[in-house]
């Protein structure tokens, strides 16, 4: 009979903490943008970005500077701070392969919320061999994801490097 009374009362004590001790991951999200920080994965991956320049030619190891239009189409506010910031950069391919080469990372100035835009210098090192190469301008959630393999589209250049 002892049991019979203890067993259920563990049964509620557990499963009221399971409830009450942690919010929904999206949730989470949501409140730890309102403070500026990201701190978590975000509920989806959409960009836009668009640039002036169509194509670059540079020298190997030439730094160059992309100016883009850069608009959050997301549902989530874009920060620079916290766990998980998001920042703007590049990968270099060669035809469809991905050279190891990450861009320099370009911080936001400011919290970007959805349907918001800000003008940004990508900053990009030319691969250190010539050839025909493409540049991927995208956003990169830090120890997430890159928002192009997440299916957003990238802002994408021909580049032509002596």
């Amino acid at each position: 009979m002892r049991i019979s009374f203890v067993l259920p009362t563990i049964i509620s004590a557990v499963l009221l903490w399971s409830c009450s001790s942690k919010q929904p991951e999206k949730e989470q999200a949501t409140s730890a943008t309102a403070t500026g920080e990201i701190n978590a994965a975000l509920p989806s991956y959409s960009e836009d970005i668009q640039s002036s320049v169509k194509s670059l030619d540079l020298r190997t190891g030439e730094t160059t500077q992309v100016p883009v239009t850069l608009k959050n189409t997301g549902p989530a506010l874009w920060a620079s701070a916290g766990k998980a910031p998001i920042t703007l950069s590049s990968r270099w391919f060669d035809n469809q392969k991905m050279l190891a080469i990450e861009g320099e990372r370009t911080l936001l100035p400011a919290p970007l919320p959805p349907g918001q835009s800000v003008n940004l210098q990508a900053r990009a090192v030319a691969p250190p061999s010539a050839g025909h190469f493409f540049l991927k301008i995208s956003l990169v959630q830090e120890g997430v994801t890159w928002f192009f393999e997440a299916g957003a589209q990238p802002l994408v250049l021909p580049v032509t490097v002596h």
